[in-house]
């Protein structure tokens, strides 16, 4: 559980995740069954490989979503509201281990004083420290 809500947290305030996620090819195959995402490339390391991968990848909405899991102690109970400027920067495949950086970038407080959009920009990683995706949240 998060120290302090994210409405509590400071523009310029950081966070660098302490936990990190091994992707494994069951859990890509669930994703994949779960949200109708079949490509070959997703499911078939043949197919990946002939894209030019080294087997088969993610779909960018499970790398995504395990942000999520990564950065929830920084989170802590808040309602997600945006995404801006989502951008994949790498493929991630199974086997990876991701992990997540995170900095407020912006804070509005609403007029009753009792509730705060904030907006935060975040880094997902690899092992190797690669940068796979990034964008802001609010």
């Amino acid at each position: 559980m998060a120290e302090k809500r994210l409405a509590e947290r400071e523009v310029g305030e950081k966070f660098v995740g302490t936990q990190s996620r091994l992707i494994t090819p069951t859990e890509l195959d669930i994703f994949c069954d779960i949200t109708g995402m079949r490509g070959d490339a997703f499911l078939n390391d043949e197919a990946a490989r002939s894209l030019g991968m080294k087997s088969r990848v993610l779909p960018g909405a499970m790398s995504f979503a395990i942000l999520f899991s990564v950065i929830g102690e920084f989170l802590g109970p808040a309602i997600f509201t945006g995404l801006n400027n989502m951008r994949l920067l790498a493929p991630v495949f199974p086997y990876d281990r991701l992990r997540a950086e995170t900095e407020v970038i912006a804070k509005k407080v609403t007029s009753k004083g009792d509730r705060a959009f904030v907006t935060y920009t975040w880094t997902l990683k690899n092992q190797d420290d690669v940068i796979v995706a990034q964008g802001d949240n609010t």
